[in-house]
């Protein structure tokens, strides 16, 4: 598995099927990411919940099928 990190730097050309993530909701001490591989349509939502000593995965869900 390859991670390339964010998914709007991905390259249709050289990153398929490599994984990424995307912020998609900032709610200050909450935020969701979409994680999955790049321009397959295919990945999971992770919650991640702010902490005393950083952030922590709160929740882990299949995406809507809309992909990265």
């Amino acid at each position: 598995m390859t991670y390339i990190g964010d998914c709007d730097l991905a390259d249709l050309d050289t990153d398929l099927g490599t994984w990424c993530s995307k912020l998609v909701e900032d709610r200050g001490v909450e935020r969701v990411y979409l994680v999955g591989e790049t321009f397959t349509g295919g990945g999971m939502q992770v919650l991640l919940g702010q902490t005393e000593t950083g952030w922590a995965v709160v929740s882990v869900t299949e995406s809507d099928g809309s992909g990265v």
